[in-house]
């Protein structure tokens, strides 16, 4: 007996320490896996009505199963203090270096990224949102929640929270000293909104800084201190700066998505810029992102020049990207991932024919011009699958503006006096017809009028 007491204390004793050791190593597992997280919060934004939204960015070099991720809402920045929570379900997978957001009205999308819109109810005094990401150690253990990264915010100043925006059109953008993510949480944010000019470009917001006041404290509120973000490229690698300052960017100008035989898809296709600068542009770090669900990108390798007031084409071959035979987009993004250009979306290629911008707008035309300004040819017909011998010719993208000229529309007057003479036996056959269909309408007139004359000869004969 006293030895099977001895070993249940034993047994017990180290059931006790297991209890005590776990939380410790799920601890370390939890702070391990949080060290570089592979899903980002990159925006969010919190009103007390519609407009909230949060913005995730897969920070990894492979697709994210968002089946295996979670959103975490609580209502309070510390967690203690939290008396509501819920789970955010999501699903999609996310490509690397894609969007994914999270929100609760219509937004302005300046690049592409997958959505999924549903009523968030965030609070706008205080809160907190965690990326969480279901783990599994063994096939048919217990699945545990490990926190990736989190944000947390509050109306006044309090530690360890994101002071939200006064302005409702203002939101929280995140920044990194040295552009690298490092810990979960991590990062400063930055208040932006969208300039009036241009939506798709962020302006940074002036805010004042909130202090605890004090009845006896008469000093008033300060401003924060001004400060700049730069990129500092890790040791041993060359900063990713760009000489293009003043300059105006280039435009995505024409793409072609299904090239005629022999030409190839996988060696043909291309995507053409412009340059409208008098100078040279650096694409150094810029790239094309392709696909309208999940895009793909192609970075530029460092020296990548446009020439000035130049067209520039981009093969397939080059790229190793394919434009879509159904349905696509293209855009091209600077160094920072901001879109500076984009084509309309397309659908359904014909062979051999362009997507090509004509006075800012898109349209197909039956001619591609790599390297060269855009020639619109239409089919006079409309239909552009069999053009015909008389074709609508635009000559478009130059910078001085475009011309019109009509290649061959009406016949000339030439054509019709060179025309073949008809027949004279032609000429009089119609005439006879022509009398003898009215002598038959009007039969019964010319009848009355034949009695009536030959009664009257038969009058004046008998008056002699």
């Amino acid at each position: 007996m006293k030895r099977a007491g001895v070993l249940a204390s034993v047994v017990g004793c180290l059931l006790s320490a297991c209890s005590l050791l776990l939380p410790a190593l799920s601890l370390a597992v939890y702070a391990q896996e949080a060290v570089e997280p592979e899903l980002l919060i990159s925006h969010f934004k919190i009103t007390s009505s519609n407009g909230q939204f949060v913005e995730l960015y897969n920070n990894s070099d492979t697709a994210i199963d968002l089946a295996t991720v979670q959103i975490a809402y609580y209502n309070n920045y510390d967690l203690t203090k939290a008396t509501s929570s819920k789970q955010i379900a999501l699903s999609g997978i996310l490509d690397p270096g894609g969007y994914f957001i999270l929100n609760d009205s219509a937004l302005t999308l300046c690049y592409r990224m997958m959505l999924s819109s549903q009523s968030l109810g965030f609070s706008s005094t205080a809160g907190m949102v965690q990326v969480l990401r279901l783990s599994q150690a063994r096939p048919g253990g217990p699945v545990t929640n490990v926190l990736v990264d989190n944000v947390a915010w509050s109306k006044t100043a309090a530690s360890g929270a994101q002071i939200l925006p006064s302005s409702t059109n203002a939101f929280l953008e995140r920044r990194w000293a040295d552009n690298v993510p490092k810990t979960s949480g991590g990062g400063s944010w930055l208040n932006v909104q969208p300039s009036a000019a241009n939506p798709c470009e962020l302006e940074s917001v002036t805010v004042q800084a909130q202090t605890m006041q004090h009845e006896d404290n008469t000093l008033l509120p300060s401003t924060l201190p001004p400060v700049r973000f730069v990129t500092i490229a890790p040791a041993g690698e060359k900063a990713k700066t760009n000489n293009n300052k003043g300059l105006m960017a280039p435009l995505i100008n024409e793409l072609l998505p299904n090239p005629a035989s022999p030409q190839t898809d996988a060696d043909d296709e291309y995507v053409e810029l412009y340059n409208s600068n008098e100078t040279s542009f650096d694409l150094s770090n810029f790239s094309l992102a392709f696909g309208a669900a999940n895009p793909r990108k192609y970075n530029f390798p460092e020296g990548t020049i446009l020439a000035g007031k130049s067209f520039t084409t981009f093969n397939s071959a080059d790229t190793s990207l394919s434009l879509s035979n159904e349905q696509s987009q293209v855009w091209l993004l600077d160094q920072n991932g901001a879109v500076i250009s984009q084509s309309e979306p397309y659908s359904d290629p014909k062979e051999g024919q362009a997507w090509a911008m004509a006075d800012g707008a898109w349209t197909w035309t039956l001619q591609p011009t790599p390297a060269l300004e855009n020639v619109i040819a239409l089919s006079v017909l409309g239909d552009t699958t069999k053009p015909s011998g008389t074709v609508l010719s635009i000559s478009n993208s130059s910078p001085t503006g475009s011309a019109a000229t009509v290649a061959s529309a009406n016949t000339s007057a030439a054509q019709l006096n060179d025309a073949a003479p008809l027949h004279p036996l032609i000429l009089a056959g119609v005439g006879a017809a022509a009398v003898g269909y009215a002598v038959y309408e009007y039969r019964q007139d010319v009848a009355n009028r034949i009695f009536q004359f030959r009664r009257y000869l038969r009058d004046r004969r008998a008056l002699r």
